[in-house]
């Protein structure tokens, strides 16, 4: 369904310039862009309840170094975003119940790392690719199977039959990428070590 953006125009024109969006459930996610008077530019990350979507209702915000070029979220509460500078960082997201029974928005940094850039050559000049070079990033692995993965390891360890909604998956600490050369990897963000899985995709 269609949604409603900024009630205060103004205020949407003049402080919102998104640079990535994503949704996690009645939350959106917007990676933005504030440019102040002298022209020097600044990144974060706002959080805004999706009903109402007003400048009111931001619930957390994040500064970042540098500007978000991919996000990622997934359905437990990770969100993932790439950054120009190679920063990967992983926040929590976790829903909150108020007194009032309105529901807020807590938002904490689990890790972060900083991805090795590849320098491609160009007329026998080295040019930094933003993000790494880096096309494509996702958590990994999918919440469903991060689920069954921690089922069978608790079922292991009790004994007994566990169901999934028992169980709760482990941090994500690896990340599936696709550079624009078309080479796929998983990288371990514990170790930093990169598992090459396909090439020319």
């Amino acid at each position: 369904r269609r949604w409603h953006t900024f009630g205060d125009i103004e205020y949407q024109d003049q402080m919102i310039r998104c640079c990535a969006l994503a949704w996690f459930k009645k939350w959106v996610i917007v990676g933005n862009v504030k440019v102040d008077p002298s022209g020097e530019s600044s990144y974060e990350v706002l959080f805004y309840s999706r009903d109402p979507m007003d400048s009111s209702v931001l619930q957390a915000q994040v500064k970042l170094p540098s500007q978000p070029l991919l996000v990622d979220v997934r359905a437990d509460g990770y969100l993932m975003l790439l950054c120009a500078d190679s920063l990967i960082m992983m926040l929590r997201l976790q829903v909150e119940q108020a007194f009032s029974g309105a529901k807020g928005l807590s938002v904490t940094e689990a890790y972060k790392v900083i991805l090795p850039t590849r320098e491609p050559k160009e007329r026998s000049r080295k040019i930094s690719a933003p993000g790494g070079g880096i096309a494509i990033a996702r958590i990994f692995p999918p919440l469903d199977h991060a689920i069954e993965s921690a089922r069978q390891a608790s079922q292991s360890r009790a004994g007994v039959p566990i169901e999934s909604d028992k169980v709760e998956p482990q941090m994500p600490t690896q990340i599936m990428l696709l550079r624009h050369t078309g080479s796929l990897l998983l990288l371990d963000a514990r170790t930093m070590l990169s598992l090459p899985l396909l090439r020319f995709v």
